[in-house]
């Protein structure tokens, strides 16, 4: 499988959801999968002006592990709303309209149970 192509299909899939709730993220978003085995996050959104870059943990990217994916995709994708470069007041209302609206639960920290990945 290849896991780019994974990671952008269900992150069009989540872009898609969050478009017809009218949630306002940003039109330059760039996926990246992080093969980097040391890192300590799930995924994480850079800004670059207008741009962001989000990147997602390779572990996570995988069918079995959809609900946790997806759910990390929609998190970082908040980030990219004005105002939600951080796990504010503005991002965490936008977080709640997601989860409610989904039947998701956005939040600002996870652990790998939480996530369907097997503890280390």
């Amino acid at each position: 499988m290849n896991k780019t192509v994974y990671l952008n299909s269900v992150a069009k899939m989540c872009i898609a959801q969050l478009k017809q709730l009218n949630i306002p993220i940003s039109a330059n978003i760039t996926f990246f999968v992080n093969i980097d085995a040391n890192n300590n996050y799930f995924g994480r959104t850079i800004q670059y002006g207008n741009e962001y870059v989000i990147e997602i943990a390779e572990e996570l990217v995988d069918p079995k592990y959809i609900t946790g994916l997806k759910n990390t995709v929609m998190h970082e994708l908040i980030h990219t709303i004005h105002e939600c470069m951080n796990h504010g007041a503005v991002w965490r209302a936008y977080a709640n309209k997601v989860g409610n609206c989904l039947d998701i639960q956005i939040s600002r920290t996870n652990t790998r149970a939480s996530k369907g990945l097997p503890e280390r």
